[in-house]
């Protein structure tokens, strides 16, 4: 087979993180990526227990995914999988790409994060075999260089990185290509900071301030009924 040929059906893009809850920021993101990169769908998968964070969820786990299913609604392009909540243990993103692979051989999955979580990328398990599997598509964060991170990477990774300056222009056809090929990529892809935090809408319900315009109504409607974060 040759190495250029699409062995893919699908392009999928995988966000994952602790929806502390799921706001207006995580779906932007995952909106913008889906057009820019022409994914097929978007995956978000909320953590039970992130490896990389002391603090245990403020939600159980049902009450995340619930507001996860009741955001992403009304977007055909959006599914919530509860794979990691139903292991009720850490939640390890190659473990997660294994699984998936598993379930279907002919999604090409696009592992969407953060430059503050890609700084600690080689603490990952398995990141060598992580970056061989999907490619990476890091969204900047406010503080945070991904110059900085780049250089922390080993040479073989700093080979795979592909800068998308402009989230407006669609894809080169040279980009095409590699994306229709085996070989994977870490791409950097600027977007507009969004100024919406779960840790920030948390401290609002405590203190009974307005998250109205920070989550879709049916969250927000979801977290008071049940007097989440107070």
């Amino acid at each position: 087979m040759a190495r250029s040929e699409n062995i893919f059906k699908h392009r999928v893009g995988i966000l994952g993180g602790t929806f502390d809850p799921v706001h207006f920021g995580h779906l932007l993101i995952a909106e913008k990526i889906r057009e820019r990169f022409g994914l097929d769908k978007i995956y978000f998968i909320p953590a039970y227990q992130p490896p990389h964070k002391t603090r245990f969820p403020v939600a159980d786990s049902y009450d995340r995914f619930t507001m996860l299913a009741l955001a992403t609604l009304s977007n055909r392009f959006f599914n919530v999988l509860s794979l990691e909540l139903k292991k009720r243990d850490m939640s390890y993103t190659i473990d997660t790409l294994k699984a998936l692979r598993k379930q279907n051989k002919r999604e090409d999955y696009f592992f969407i994060l953060g430059t503050d979580s890609f700084l600690e990328i080689t603490t990952w398990k398995e990141y060598r075999n992580l970056v061989r599997r999907c490619h990476l598509i890091v969204v900047n964060r406010e503080g945070y260089d991904f110059a900085r991170a780049k250089t922390t990477l080993p040479g073989s990774l700093q080979k795979m990185v592909v800068h998308v300056e402009n989230e407006n222009r669609s894809f080169s056809k040279e980009l095409e290509q590699r994306i229709k090929g085996r070989r994977k990529f870490i791409f950097y892809m600027y977007m507009d900071p969004v100024a919406i935090s779960s840790s920030e809408i948390r401290g609002k319900m405590k203190n009974q301030e307005s998250a109205r315009y920070d989550m879709p109504d049916s969250v927000l409607a979801y977290i008071q009924k049940n007097k989440l974060y107070l």
